[in-house]
């Protein structure tokens, strides 16, 4: 219903309640090694995390899109990962298993951030160090 340069933005609060809500699934020893990685949306959705989630207790976010893939994974960790977005069964080629969590629901945000889904991942296939080249999505 909006144009793009203002429904940017809307749909931040609720992806980052959504996240908040995985979040708190997690056990204290999980969330010391766990990750939020906004897998769809391009940056986005990882800003909406790292401007707002601290407020929520999240960690920054990982992103494969633009300068967020140069930034990097953060630490090697074999830990759950919060996954916003992303179609389940490529997901599951990374993870031993993909367990869906929530969705996102947002009226005035762009169209392709609203019915976001949320999983957990857990069990990565592969170090991040080996799967982090092969994710780079720049445009």
């Amino acid at each position: 219903e909006l144009p793009q340069h203002y429904a940017d933005m809307h749909g931040w609060e609720e992806l980052v309640r959504g996240a908040e809500q995985a979040w708190s699934t997690l056990s204290p020893d999980e969330r010391a090694h766990a990750k939020v990685w906004a897998v769809t949306g391009g940056y986005g959705p990882a800003a909406a995390i790292d401007v707002l989630g601290s407020a929520h207790g999240l960690p920054h976010a990982i992103s494969t899109h633009n300068t967020y893939w140069l930034w990097g994974f953060g630490e090697e960790s074999s830990g759950p990962v919060v996954l916003l977005g992303g179609p389940r069964d490529r997901l599951e080629e990374a993870f031993e298993s993909v367990t869906p969590v929530g969705t996102v629901e947002c009226r005035y945000c762009m169209p392709y951030e609203n019915h976001k889904p949320i999983y957990i991942g857990r069990g990565l296939k592969r170090s991040w160090a080996s799967l982090w080249p092969t994710l780079k999505h720049y445009e």
